[in-house]
């Protein structure tokens, strides 16, 4: 099987998002990491598992990316206001990632939200799962 390097799914998806207008109008970035008194709401990369998809006739990965909502809003309106759009952003994306390899799919696995009462946040996590074909 040909060796992708999760790191440009990762790039390529966070630049794809930051490129968006409608999604960075919601909220203030995009992060790997955030440091200590960003401004709410913004979303963080959260964690990637990635497990093969090959088959006799094609080498290929699932990556599994979790994007983390964060929200000052009591209510979870705004949560699932700005997972909403990322939802939409995602439904036909046009991924970069270089000639080696061609994004087959792009699915949504699931999203949910609840509220931090300890650090009075809003926390949403949406799922999707990117396949990812050698060429």
């Amino acid at each position: 099987m040909a060796k992708f390097s999760a790191s440009l799914y990762q790039k390529s998806l966070y630049e794809f998002l930051n490129n968006n207008s409608a999604l960075k109008a919601k909220i203030t970035g995009i992060f790997d990491h955030v440091d200590e008194g960003r401004k709410l709401p913004y979303i963080t990369l959260g964690g990637i598992s990635i497990r093969d998809w090959s088959a006799k006739t094609f080498s290929a990965e699932e990556h599994l990316t979790d994007l983390h909502i964060w929200s000052a809003h009591r209510g979870s309106e705004e949560v699932r206001d700005i997972a909403d759009q990322t939802y939409e952003t995602l439904e036909n994306p046009d991924l970069n990632l270089g000639s080696n390899h061609h994004l087959v799919n792009l699915k949504f696995i699931f999203f949910e939200s609840f509220y931090d009462e300890k650090n009075e946040i809003n926390h949403g996590i949406i799922r999707f799962s990117a396949k990812i074909m050698a060429i």
